[in-house]
């Protein structure tokens, strides 16, 4: 038996009320004006929800909203990008077949000035990304995201003393703990570590303000970068022409000249890797919708510990930071 939903539309339309019966389905959903999306006009569509936000599976149109875990209240922050816009493919070691031009065409990337490419490889927003990110950069294999979290929580026990709860914003033995979670994000304090315990700095590129984001040990001079749009990491790579749809070739760490590594019709300046990828960031900014979070005035309530918070990033990092769930909006 259906159940109406209320619920709350953020989009590049704006903000909007809706109601939705719990048995409709995702692509009769979808389509409703305050979203506007046509199932056949070959865009894609990104749906975030949630303290802190996650992606809603939406490859399955078929499915209901309740088989989605939308819920009656829930806020639905609604991306959807039109068709011809570049949006990356699925990661190439997901695929069972080679990629075709026109996969190779759909990627996200940069040419740089000597004909090699920055490309945007996608991660799963499964929470993990940053972890994914780093593993895919440091191991060519993001499925031992687990493997660095471990890392990460081994690192803090061995010193309390640097990473204390003021810094933690938790007490050590519980954020410990927390960091295993597979529903835990990753962010500086994991960045930092991680370069010290892999002896490569992590640069972050925001992709909406292209600044660059850099708490990695110094002195190190080889480097990784993550491209980050708020809520989401993807790792950078550079890759040939031919090698745009697999991950097999790309280089993920960037490292100063060594006549027995590198070769002088690939090589880029690490430094200036950075700057092509602050310019990348810009042409995201361009060929995908983002919706401006920090700009977000709604009033919420964290039941969990009686406080009131101004728009969904200062709930999403209370939510992440605390691991409080219960949220309601302030009407």
């Amino acid at each position: 038996m259906s159940k109406p939903l209320r619920l709350r539309i953020q989009s590049s339309k704006g903000q909007s009320t809706v109601t939705a019966g719990s048995t409709q389905t995702l692509k009769n959903f979808l389509q409703i004006p305050e979203i506007g999306y046509s199932p056949d006009s070959g865009s894609v569509i990104k749906i975030k929800t949630g303290f802190p936000l996650h992606d809603i599976d939406v490859a399955d149109l078929s499915k209901t909203i309740s088989d989605c875990g939308i819920v009656n209240g829930d806020r639905l922050i609604v991306d959807v990008v039109e068709a011809g816009s570049k949006e990356t493919i699925e990661s190439n070691d997901q695929k069972q077949t080679p990629p075709t031009e026109s996969d190779k065409a759909s990627i996200s990337s940069y040419r740089l000035p000597n004909n090699t490419y920055l490309v945007q490889r996608k991660m799963a927003p499964d929470n993990s990304c940053f972890f994914r990110s780093v593993a895919q950069g440091y191991y060519g294999d993001s499925s031992l995201a687990l493997l660095l979290r471990q890392n990460v929580s081994n690192y803090i026990q061995q010193n309390k003393k640097e990473y204390s709860e003021v810094i933690l914003g938790r007490p050590v033995e519980e954020y410990c703990d927390w960091i295993l979670w597979e529903t835990s994000w990753g962010g500086g304090i994991e960045a930092g570590i991680l370069s010290k315990f892999l002896g490569v700095r992590i640069v972050t590129i925001e992709v909406e303000s292209g600044a660059k984001i850099d708490v990695s040990e110094q002195g190190l001079k080889s480097f990784m970068v993550l491209l980050y749009d708020g809520s989401h990491y993807d790792l950078l790579a550079q890759a040939t022409s031919y090698g745009l749809g697999s991950t097999a070739e790309d280089t993920t760490i960037f490292k100063p000249f060594n006549d027995n590594v590198h070769s002088l019709s690939t090589y880029i300046e690490p430094e200036k890797i950075i700057k092509h990828a602050q310019e990348f960031a810009k042409t995201l900014r361009k060929t995908t919708p983002l919706i401006n979070l920090e700009n977000d005035q709604t009033l919420f309530f964290c039941k969990d510990c009686n406080t009131q918070f101004k728009g969904l990033l200062a709930v999403n990092e209370h939510a992440d930071a605390s691991n409080h769930v219960n949220f309601t909006e302030v009407k």
